[in-house]
């Protein structure tokens, strides 16, 4: 739950729909530099279901921003998971299970 509630604290400033276009290429940058950094952290092994829930968030997030921005909803699923899939990484494991890495350090 504490994922959940940290989303919002990141996401807050870049999913403010400003002017007339939302998707700039600064903001998709720094969205997907902000998810790969969280990414990056907590890619841990056992931690996958987490950062897909995660993923999941950002991607609802966004999706509900770009509803606001019209009375003609253009945002649809299909179209976000198009968007997720071009700007977002994909959660995979990035760190080994701690047996392995203190064994580079630690042989016995």
């Amino acid at each position: 739950m504490a994922v959940f509630a940290f989303t919002g604290n990141i996401l807050g400033e870049a999913t403010k729909p400003r002017g007339n276009i939302f998707l700039e290429a600064t903001r998709q940058k720094w969205l997907s530099q902000t998810v790969g950094g969280h990414f990056a952290y907590f890619a841990v092994p056992t931690n996958i279901r987490a950062l897909t829930a995660f993923r999941y968030r950002v991607i609802d997030l966004w999706r509900r921003t770009l509803q606001r921005r019209s009375q003609k909803d253009g945002a649809t699923w299909e179209r976000i998971a198009q968007l997720a899939n071009d700007y977002l990484p994909k959660p995979c494991n990035l760190h080994p299970w701690p047996s392995v890495r203190f064994a580079v350090k630690h042989p016995r």
